[in-house]
């Protein structure tokens, strides 16, 4: 099994789970992506990204609890699937990044055109890793002419 059907599979797993049920190997790191050396306009070309059980339940507990608000639990479960399946693109090939003053990274990605939306990956660095703390969905801003 892939690492990222690894991956959706505990989405799709954690996504079942009452709020705050404590799973096992929460510390244990699950490897999203590995950013290419040679991406020299990178910021962080050649590092590795990876995401926590811990992260990734919680990301999954948030998201589940803010979309169930407007849309249907099939749905949720789609929307969630598709931005943990996304956060690697994101990292990758970001339309903007940004540094805030307490060292936190921000990568973010409009997917509008795939009508998919927009998804934004915070990130902190750990020695020579990067990793996710949350993925957010971002409002679609208005490009005005």
């Amino acid at each position: 099994m892939s690492d990222s059907e690894i991956l959706l599979n505990l989405v799709k797993e954690y996504y079942l789970l009452d709020d705050g049920v404590l799973i096992p190997l929460h510390d244990e790191l699950l490897r999203i992506a590995r950013i290419a050396v040679n991406e020299t306009k990178h910021p962080h070309a050649g590092k590795c990204v990876y995401i926590s059980r811990r992260a990734l339940k919680h990301m999954v507990e948030s998201r589940r609890k803010d979309l169930q608000k407007n849309h249907s639990v099939q749905v949720t479960l789609k929307l969630i699937l598709s931005a943990v399946s996304l956060a690697s693109e994101v990292i990758k090939s970001f339309d903007s990044y940004e540094l805030d003053s307490s060292g936190k990274h921000f990568y973010k990605k409009d997917f509008s055109k795939l009508g998919q939306p927009n998804v934004r990956v915070l990130l902190e660095v750990y020695g020579q890793d990067l990793h996710i703390k949350s993925i957010h969905f971002s409002r679609r801003t208005k490009k005005h002419h």
